[in-house]
């Protein structure tokens, strides 16, 4: 029987590798995202360890996301700056990038 986990990225409960993230650029692959941008990154979610949007509507979710509510290409100043960056879980990443958010079960159509 398979290992049953957590992904270390998205929280989703899986076995063996995450279908999920598997997909995700690596940070590291742009130089938007060096060192600095994640030391800032893991500094947010220690600060704020859940989700602001959940946290909005009522729910207890952990952020594992650290989102810019401006976009470096929009604005490239603020890519660090901690007033643009919000903490959030995966699916309130993907609804502010309009990306369509499955629930387990459901089918794309």
């Amino acid at each position: 029987m398979a290992r049953v986990r957590f992904c270390r990225t998205c929280g989703d409960i899986v076995t063996g590798t995450c279908g999920r993230c598997a997909s995700k650029p690596k940070m590291d692959a742009s130089p938007r995202y060096d060192r600095q941008w994640r030391n800032v990154r893991l500094k947010v979610l220690a600060d704020e360890p859940l989700c602001v949007d959940c946290k909005r509507r009522g729910r207890i979710r952990p952020a594992q996301e650290v989102h810019h509510i401006r976009p470096i290409s929009a604005a490239p100043h603020l890519r660090l700056a901690r007033k643009n960056l919000v903490p959030l879980c995966c699916d309130c990443h993907d609804k502010r990038h309009g990306k369509k958010v499955h629930r387990y079960g459901e089918k794309d159509g």
